[in-house]
């Protein structure tokens, strides 16, 4: 039946990106269960990845923060102490949807308002192609953040393990801070490097974690879906 059945087949779109995923992971031998499903499914629209680009951005950086109050916390508490009196820099804040900055800026003991830091919603496709560099954790985002040509820094934080896809993946376009101070010195140097095509090394970074080795201590997912 899978020889007639087409993603065309379904009228509802969900069904269709569910037919696809599932097809794709039959091809290259993949098992198909819920959750490489669901992990399919909800990047599969990296594979097109990179996006047409912005040239001659701003030198903005946004920082994703991930649903955790503490993280976000800790988070805040970093971007504050190492970029408030950089006057090159426009920093953007991106809650999680069921995040509430306020409870984060109460936590670290920062009021935003008295800062230069602008809180966005919104979706985060809408914000990514005028930024320069994303700041974060354990979000997801830095993955669609290289999808549009950002730069990535990764904050590991002392308590927090850090759990971003991109961790220990070493590449030009990811960089690793422990303290305000490197974070201000490799901020500073990724916004002022100038533009160029990086999405060959984009592509291949997005191939390395969509791998999936079920052998693999370190699962790498989906190599064949973005292929």
């Amino acid at each position: 039946i899978s020889d007639i059945i087409t993603e065309e087949s379904f009228y509802v779109d969900a069904h269709q990106r569910i037919y696809a995923a599932i097809k794709r992971m039959q091809t290259i031998n993949l098992p198909v269960d819920e959750l490489t499903i669901v992990e399919a499914i909800r990047y599969i629209h990296l594979r097109d990845a990179p996006h047409q680009m912005k040239k001659n951005r701003d030198n903005i950086i946004l920082v994703a923060f991930s649903i955790g109050i503490e993280e976000g916390a800790a988070i805040l508490y970093m971007v504050y102490d190492g970029l408030k009196d950089d006057t090159n820099i426009k920093v953007w804040l991106k809650p999680h949807p069921f995040l509430e900055m306020d409870s984060v800026s109460k936590k670290s003991g920062i009021s935003l308002s008295n800062t230069q830091f602008e809180i966005r919603e919104g979706q985060i496709e809408k914000l990514l192609p005028d930024v320069k560099v994303v700041i974060t954790n354990q979000s997801g985002v830095a993955l669609e953040a290289l999808a549009y040509g950002c730069k990535i820094i990764s904050i590991n934080l002392p308590d927090i393990v850090n759990m971003s896809p991109l961790r220990g993946i070493q590449s030009n376009l990811v960089k690793y801070v422990n303290s305000p101070a490197q974070l201000r010195k490799v901020a500073d140097e990724l916004v002022r490097e100038q533009e160029e095509d990086n999405s060959l090394e984009i592509k291949n970074l997005l191939n390395q974690f969509f791998y999936f080795n079920r052998t693999s201590t370190r699962p790498e997912r989906f190599l064949e879906l973005l292929s």
